[in-house]
Order: structure tokens, then sequence, then C-alpha cells
């Protein structure tokens, strides 16, 4: 069940992703697939196309009403860990996806729920995708005007003070300053080696102790996370004080 195909690279997940059309059955064998096999959700084929992607694409499984608590989304993307930023080589990320072939519900929950999806290049390839013309597989012009009002709300000055708040929150849950720099990992500056001779290894015990961090490794999703709202926000209070400058400068 490790082998994938040939010519494009797909795992068994893509496979069972892009054709099936009983929900159930699609269900029982993903989290076969993931669970006793091992099959990750985030592995790319050779048009940088993902498991989760090809989920998107498939209106049996994602077209279905109140998608985004159906259980086989729910597994794909918290047991499955689905990365949202992974980029296919022609239709993006799972923003661009959602956004191209209209999935309404999945399109509102991911802006809502990972700060990396507005950001303005993500938004901007988004955009472009609802705008492709109708087809039978985005037979709905209804959904495609939904899609555009919601990625239009997260553009702008509305969309800006939407990630600051939200990173506000991300911030803030964490306990986190959005200036405070990265905790240390590793003592000394980076890339320099210790010699440590028999006399002084209590001495070095005891400095390392004092420099491990007192907040604990962050999970490397949520480090990302943490990461991109820092700069949200870093770029945010930069904006303020440039502004405030040039109303001191003019006399306001």
């Amino acid at each position: 069940m490790q082998l994938v195909t040939t010519i494009t690279h797909q795992s068994a997940l893509h496979i069972i992703l892009e054709f099936a059309t009983n929900y159930a059955l699609a269900l029982e064998a993903c989290m076969f697939l993931m669970k006793d096999c091992r099959l990750s959700v985030n592995d790319q084929d050779n048009r940088g196309v993902t498991p989760f992607h090809k989920f998107l694409k498939n209106p049996c499984l994602s077209a279905r009403p109140s998608v985004a608590a159906s259980e086989l989304y729910t597994y794909l993307r918290e047991q499955g860990a689905a990365n949202l930023t992974i980029e296919s080589h022609h239709e993006g990320n799972a923003l661009g996806v959602a956004a191209r072939y209209l999935r309404v519900d999945l399109l509102k929950l991911f802006l809502l729920t990972d700060i990396a999806c507005s950001e303005p290049r993500s938004m901007a390839y988004a955009l472009n995708q609802v705008e492709a013309p109708l087809s039978d597989s985005r037979p709905s012009r209804d959904a495609q005007d939904l899609c555009r009002s919601i990625l239009m709300e997260w553009t702008g000055e509305r969309g800006e003070n939407k990630r600051i708040q939200m990173a506000e929150r991300i911030l803030e849950h964490q306990g986190l300053s959005a200036t405070a720099p990265p905790s240390p990992s590793t003592p000394g500056p980076k890339g320099r080696k210790q010699s440590i001779g028999l006399l002084n290894i209590a001495k070095y015990k005891k400095s390392k102790e004092e420099l491990v961090p007192a907040v604990p490794i962050l999970p490397s999703k949520v480090a990302v996370e943490v990461d991109v709202a820092r700069k949200v926000l870093q770029s945010g209070v930069a904006k303020q004080q440039k502004l405030k400058a040039f109303m001191s400068q003019s006399g306001f």
C-alpha cells in the first residue's frame, strides 16, 4: 500500500479521494489507508496535488451539506493534519482549490481558521480562480457570487483588520507577544561549538539548564501560525506608526 503510480506518483489515498462516489465507503477506506497503512493526506503527486486537494475537487465528498462538520473532513483535517498551505502546480493551495470548485462553506472555514490562507498572494490567486468560466465541474453562478463576496470581505482595509484581530487571538491564546523574539533552544551563538573538559562538565550542565526556554516548543503547525501572526501584527504596527508620523509632520 506504500506504492505510488508510475507516471503520476499518486498513492491509493489520492485515487480513493478522486474517484469515490460513495461517502461511507470513502470514509472507511481513508481511515484504513491513513491509520493502518500510514499514508499521508499531504503527499504530493507529480503535479503537486495532495489527497486533500483531491477531496476538495470531488463533489461527492466535498460538495455535501455541512461538509465542514462531516466525519471525513474532520478526519482528513485533524487526524491527517491536512496542510492548507501546500500548493499544487496549477490550482494553488487549498484556498485556491476551494475557490476554483466553488466550495462556499470550506472557503469560509479556511479563512476563519487558518491565518496563512488570507495572505495577499493566496487571496489574489483564489480570486482569480473564482473568476474562471462556469463549467460542468462548477455549474452554479450563485456559488460563484458567494465565493467572490467572501473573498472580497478579506481584501483591502476590512480584510487587514480581520487578519489583525485573528493574529491577536492566536498570540493571546499562546500567551505570546507580537514583538517578543522566539525563546532560544540551544546555548551560545549559532554555529559555535563548545569544547568541554572534565572540570567544566558541571558548569556546562548548569548553564544549559538555565538556558532552557520556559515556554515549551510549539508544534510545527502552531509555530507557523504564531510566526504568521507576528508578521501580521508587526506590519500593522509599522503602518500605524507611519500614519502617526505623517499626521504629526502635517500638523494634525
